[in-house]
């Protein structure tokens, strides 16, 4: 497993430290603070689907049906390499959410960005058995068009200050803040019971897809 893991970082980590310093910046940028601050969260997901996706054009599966290695073991290392990653930026944004919203009046709070954490957890647990159940491209065109929609509406919402957006979204961000213990103790089950389900489904369609049962 530790071989495992040493493999994702390695594939990985180069483009995940330039995207770690792009989100880091524009966290410290306030007019960027809550886009800059789920997209250092939303990084997290990166390190998995890069891993699956370098896989796939290496045809690393191939081989590794060759090697003493159960599928749950190779799948199981895909969620493990995404929770030492949330865990390792969730501490980072919750320590710029803290500077953001002591010093420079930022909208997130440290309670809620636990609790988008355990939300980006969430949208893990949703996408990875889809990535392993279409292949990488096709679910590729999936998650990027969720990623771009998302982005656009928030940078969207940035430019229109003048409507209704913004205040809706701060009055929104207001009410999760005094209700963040609830809201961080409900992402959190969700989180869980999400990833256990989506580990099966993943193992099962990893193993399908081994066998080539999928196209």
């Amino acid at each position: 497993m530790t071989a495992l893991l040493r493999k994702d970082l390695y594939i990985t980590g180069r483009q995940l430290r330039l995207l770690f310093i792009v989100a880091l910046g524009l966290a410290f940028t306030p007019q960027f603070h809550a886009v800059g601050t789920i997209y250092l969260l939303a990084l997290s997901m990166t390190l998995s689907q890069g891993s699956i996706a370098s896989d796939s054009r290496s045809r690393w599966d191939q081989f590794a049906a060759m090697l003493p290695i159960p599928a749950w073991k190779i799948v199981l290392s895909k969620y493990l390499i995404t929770f030492l990653a949330a865990l390792s930026m969730g501490c980072v944004a919750c320590a710029v959410s803290y500077v953001q919203h002591r010093f420079l009046d930022g909208s997130i709070s440290v309670p809620l960005t636990v609790a988008l954490l355990f939300t980006v957890l969430t949208l893990h647990a949703v996408f990875l058995p889809i990535i392993y159940r279409l292949g990488v491209e096709k679910a590729q065109i999936i998650l990027s068009s969720v990623c771009f929609g998302g982005a656009a509406l928030l940078f969207a919402g940035l430019l229109m200050r003048n409507s209704g957006v913004i205040r809706f979204v701060e009055s929104v961000v207001w009410l999760m803040d005094r209700s963040a213990p609830v809201l961080i103790f409900g992402s959190a089950v969700l989180a869980a019971v999400s990833n256990v389900i989506s580990f099966r489904l993943s193992v099962q369609f990893y193993a399908n897809r081994r066998y080539g049962l999928y196209d």
